[in-house]
C-alpha cells in the first residue's frame, strides 16, 4: 500500500464530502442511527466551513490516487495549544491493515506538543481503536475522561476524551 495524507483544499472538499456518508454510517451501527428518509447517512455538518478553517489542518487519506479517508486535526488554543483528533475516518476495506496507526502516528509526529482525541462513548470501535493507538506511540501514558459534549449541530453526546 502507498498511503499518503493531502491537505484538504477548496478543490478535493467534494471527496470528503462524498466520503462523510461512509463515516456517518460506520458511526451508526453502534450508536443506533439510522439514515434519512431519502436513504441518506448525513452529519458533520460543520464539515465545510472546517475544511480550509485555517485553526483546522483537514486532509485526505490516500491509497496511491484512491481516497480512503479523511482526517481533522483541529488547534485548540488554551494556555497552550492543544491538538485534537476532530474527525477520523479510514474506509473499512483499508482497516485492520495498519493505515489508521500510520496516519495517526504521522499527525502525531507533525504536529508535537500536546493532544487530545474524543469519542462518542457508545462507539466501542473508535474507542478500542485510539486507546491502542495512543497508548502504542506514548508507551501507555494516556489518560481518559468521560466528558459530555454539546455540539452546535446536533446536541449533546457522551464522550470519552
Amino acid at each position: 500500500m502507498n498511503i499518503s495524507l493531502k491537505k484538504g483544499t477548496k478543490e478535493n472538499l467534494k471527496i470528503a464530502k462524498n466520503l462523510i456518508h461512509y463515516y456517518i454510517y460506520d458511526m451508526g451501527v453502534p450508536m443506533g442511527w439510522d439514515p434519512r428518509t431519502d436513504g441518506v447517512y448525513d452529519g458533520c455538518d460543520e464539515m465545510a466551513e472546517n475544511w480550509t478553517n485555517e485553526k483546522y489542518h483537514s486532509y485526505l487519506i490516500y491509497n496511491g490516487d484512491i481516497p480512503v479517508g479523511f482526517a481533522f486535526v483541529k488547534e485548540l488554543i488554551k494556555t497552550e495549544i492543544v491538538y485534537e483528533i476532530e474527525e477520523f475516518f479510514v474506509l473499512r476495506r483499508y482497516r485492520k491493515k495498519n493505515v489508521g496507526k500510520k496516519v495517526a502516528f504521522e499527525l502525531f509526529d507533525s504536529f508535537q506538543g500536546n493532544w487530545q482525541v474524543r469519542v462518542l462513548k457508545q462507539n466501542t470501535p473508535a474507542i478500542s481503536f485510539w486507546s491502542r493507538i495512543i497508548n502504542i506511540y506514548t508507551t501507555n501514558i494516556c489518560k481518559s475522561e468521560e466528558i459530555l459534549h454539546k455540539c452546535p449541530y446536533s446536541g449533546s453526546w457522551e464522550m470519552i476524551k
